[in-house]
């Protein structure tokens, strides 16, 4: 183990940090042998078979070509829980689970104050992606009914998976948020992680994110970048119930306009919320 460490540490020092390599020798050790961090840094005499250590030159020769570990384990870690993910879905993000807890926290809290038991709570998160969202919310709320719509196929089948491993009943549906089908449902409760990303500041971004993850999750048009967030408030108007609320992550320059886009459509009591780091990065929005 000691011995791929130090390997590890010479391949990446020009590609990488010293924590960010400190993390990836834990992560891959922990996905090769099963054991936990803990477990690693007792057993630290433990020795590859063949068959990892060639696992692990595959896995070094991907991280130069600066391709997310996420990818080359094939799962990541979201709340507390493990999802699957490829290069069909964006990797989640901590600011993700800050909008999570956020909406969380409410159900928790306010569920009896509008009158509503939790069994009848019907919630939907558009752009599920690998599921994150909509599975995270159904763990901490089993007794809620949610539902989560994408336009990519791809995506639907790694978020289906994700409700499989980890054991939760999630209706998928395929759709176009641009262009929905009619339909007379509502929600109590829309969530979405919407294309938020200029196009114009792609060439400032990481190469992990801008070469393999993908683009129609990641950027919305620079002269329009606000055009998921219109959709989809437009979408809402005529599919939440009277007391209906939408939870938005939003890109740090644009809170305040989703905010006031949010209530030219009509929402009440719209707050902004910063991340762990300070930046305004949620935006949430009531029909009462």
């Amino acid at each position: 183990m000691q011995n791929f460490l130090k390997i590890l540490h010479a391949s990446l020092i020009d590609n990488y940090s010293e924590s960010e390599i400190r993390v990836f020798g834990y992560l891959i050790l922990e996905n090769l042998t099963g054991l936990s961090r803990t477990q690693l840094l007792v057993r630290k005499d433990i020795k590859l078979t063949d068959e990892q250590e060639e696992k692990t030159v595959r896995f070094l020769e991907r991280l130069k070509a600066n391709e997310p570990l996420q990818y080359i384990l094939g799962e990541t870690e979201f709340y507390g829980l493990k999802f699957e993910v490829n290069a069909s879905v964006l990797i989640p993000r901590p600011e993700t689970e800050e909008l999570v807890e956020w909406a969380s926290k409410d159900l928790r809290t306010n569920t009896g104050k509008s009158g509503l038991d939790v069994e009848k709570m019907k919630i939907l998160d558009i752009g599920t992606g690998c599921g994150c969202i909509p599975i995270a919310l159904k763990k901490a709320h089993p007794e809620a009914v949610i539902s989560a719509m994408d336009v990519s196929l791809d995506a639907l089948t790694v978020a289906k998976k994700n409700a499989e491993l980890n054991q939760v009943e999630i209706e998928f549906i395929q759709e176009d948020i641009s262009r929905p089908k009619a339909t007379h449902r509502k929600w109590n409760v829309i969530v979405s992680n919407p294309p938020y990303i200029p196009l114009s500041e792609k060439k400032e971004m990481d190469k992990g994110v801008k070469d393999y993850e993908p683009h129609i999750a990641l950027f919305s048009p620079t002269e329009k970048p606000l055009i998921f967030y219109h959709k989809i408030a437009a979408y809402a108007l005529s599919h939440l119930e009277p007391n209906g609320i939408i939870y938005f992550e939003t890109h740090k320059d644009y809170s305040r306009k989703v905010a006031l886009l949010l209530g030219n459509y009509g929402f009440k009591q719209v707050f902004i919320r910063n991340d762990i780091s300070g930046n305004e990065r949620m935006v949430k929005g009531s029909l009462s």
